[in-house]
């Protein structure tokens, strides 16, 4: 699981500076991939900053083609990922984020990230 939970209750929030599409790396999802659980790993070369599952051969991989200013929400167990920029001069700013209710207390890869114990997890009111 990504996150180290199971949980449906992790919200994933991006928001997106600049326009975004298939030739400056676009977001891309798989519908319906909250549903399932699938293996993750983590990457490793270019990719070493992720965690890495492989969707089923019958799974539609959808990109997320959005204008500067939109905001972008998908429950965490979603399976994304962003293309790869093609472009060779425009970049593809975003912010992401993520909520996770303050009584949900998980770890992953070793972490603790319960509340109270992360010193990044905030509660808001």
């Amino acid at each position: 699981h990504y996150f180290g939970t199971a949980s449906p209750k992790i919200i994933s929030c991006g928001v997106y500076l600049e326009d975004t599409d298939q030739e400056n790396g676009c977001l891309q999802v798989v519908p319906g991939s909250h549903t399932r659980d699938f293996d993750h790993v983590p990457g490793s070369g270019v990719h070493a900053q992720g965690e890495w599952a492989a969707p089923g051969a019958a799974d539609e991989v959808v990109d997320v083609v959005v204008p500067a200013g939109s905001v972008v929400l998908f429950n965490s167990r979603l399976l994304h990922g962003a293309r790869r920029n093609q472009h060779g001069s425009r970049t593809r700013y975003s912010l992401f984020g993520h909520y996770v209710p303050s009584e949900l207390n998980f770890g992953w890869r070793g972490t603790d990230f319960s509340h109270g114990t992360y010193a990044d997890r905030h509660k808001i009111y």
